[in-house]
């Protein structure tokens, strides 16, 4: 079911993408042993979408479940956790939880600089994201030093005219 979920949700058919993932999830978690992986991805799949819809309290639910259950299961630093983590920060950051989400975008973002250095693309993507969440908690030095940062190191990697490098530049102005 998961899988149908995801091609439904593939061809923008969402409500009913929303109806398998929900009803594939129920079915895993009576099934399945707690936190079982595949568990795990339905409730990221399903969550991801939730997010795209707005529907940002069972988002959050159901990251939250995801990111704790990976945690549990895989460990603080798995590729898998941490991709967890930056979905919940996003769905925080979209409920203006800003102190939770900046909290594990520095976890995330820690992670991506130990893993894949400090000028690597995804993790400039959460340097900016990082230094978005500061600004939009009411924290804009810090922020804008970290988006300054960014830019600059985005310019190097990708040149002036990289969406990701106009995007960064635009949050400096």
């Amino acid at each position: 079911l998961n899988n149908l979920a995801t091609t439904f949700e593939e061809v923008g058919r969402d409500d009913e993408a929303s109806d398998h993932y929900q009803s594939c999830l129920e079915r895993q978690r009576a099934l399945l042993e707690p936190n079982h992986p595949h568990a795990l991805i339905t409730a990221f799949n399903f969550a991801d979408l939730c997010l795209k819809k707005n529907d940002l309290r069972r988002a959050e639910d159901l990251f939250r479940y995801c990111y704790e259950g990976r945690v549990q299961k895989l460990g603080c630093e798995h590729p898998q956790t941490m991709r967890a983590a930056y979905g919940l920060a996003d769905c925080l950051s979209a409920l203006e939880r800003y102190e939770e989400a900046i909290e594990l975008r520095r976890i995330e973002l820690a992670w991506c600089e130990k893993e894949n250095g400090p000028d690597d693309p995804d993790t400039l993507f959460s340097l900016h994201m990082l230094g978005v969440d500061l600004v939009d908690a009411k924290q804009p030095e810090a922020g804008l030093e970290l988006l300054q940062d960014c830019l600059k190191r985005q310019q190097q990697l990708f040149g002036t005219t990289h969406e990701r490098t106009l995007s960064t530049f635009a949050r400096v102005l």
